[in-house]
């Protein structure tokens, strides 16, 4: 990571959820319920869902991996 990452202060996680679904499917149900004010919600490697919350909360959605980082559609 890097020094100025959420994870160090606690606004992040990467999370996966083996018994709800792939993390492309959680980080869809979490995009589209809005009751969830994430600042970003992203798609890592299609490994992992990184979800961060901050005080800007900018409900960014993206996609990051070997092709580069792009919207999550």
């Amino acid at each position: 990571g890097v020094p100025n990452s959420q994870h160090v202060t606690g606004e992040a996680a990467d999370i996966i959820c083996p018994g709800f679904g792939t993390p492309a499917e959680v980080v869809r149900a979490i995009v589209s319920n809005g009751a969830i004010p994430y600042d970003q919600c992203i798609l890592e490697f299609g490994a992992w869902c990184h979800i961060s919350f901050g005080p800007l909360n900018r409900r960014q959605a993206l996609v990051i991996d070997h092709d580069g980082t792009r919207t999550f559609a």
